[in-house]
C-alpha cells in the first residue's frame, strides 16, 4: 500500500507542476477557439492573444481556471501512473507473466480507471 501511495502522490506532484507551467498555454488555445465563434475578419495569434488579455484583463486571466485543471491533473496522473503497477502486479500473479501484452493491459487498465474518476471535472474545468 505505502508504495501505491509514493506512486500516486509523486506523479500527482509532477503532474501538476506540469499543468501550472502549460496552464496559460491552454487558456489561450481556449480563447482562440472562442474566437472564431461570430468573428468576421483575421483572427489575432496566439502571442497577441495573450498580450491583449494580460493588457485588459490581468496577468491572472492566463490562470483562470486553474484550481479546476490542478484538481483533474492530480487525480488523473496520480491514479494513471499510481495504479500502474498494483495492476502490473495483479496481472504477473493472474497470468504468471509479465510480458509486454500485461504491461500494456496494465496501463490500458490505469488509463480507464483515471479516465471515468476524472471525466467529471474534465467537464468542469473546460
Amino acid at each position: 500500500i505505502s508504495d501505491v501511495l509514493y506512486h500516486f502522490s509523486t506523479s500527482g506532484v509532477s503532474v501538476a507542476a506540469a499543468t501550472a507551467v502549460t496552464h496559460p498555454l491552454d487558456v489561450v488555445k481556449v480563447r482562440l477557439q472562442m474566437q472564431l465563434v461570430g468573428q468576421k475578419g483575421p483572427l489575432i495569434g496566439m502571442g497577441r492573444l495573450a498580450v491583449q488579455m494580460v493588457k485588459s484583463e490581468g496577468f491572472r486571466s492566463l490562470y483562470l481556471g486553474l484550481t479546476p485543471s490542478l484538481t483533474r491533473s492530480v487525480l488523473y496522473g496520480g491514479l494513471r501512473l499510481g495504479l500502474y503497477e498494483p495492476s502490473k502486479y495483479v496481472c504477473k500473479l493472474a497470468f504468471e507473466s509479465t510480458n509486454v501484452f500485461v504491461k500494456i493491459a496494465s496501463g490500458a487498465f490505469s488509463g480507464a480507471i483515471a479516465t471515468v474518476f476524472t471525466n467529471p471535472v474534465e467537464l468542469i474545468k473546460v
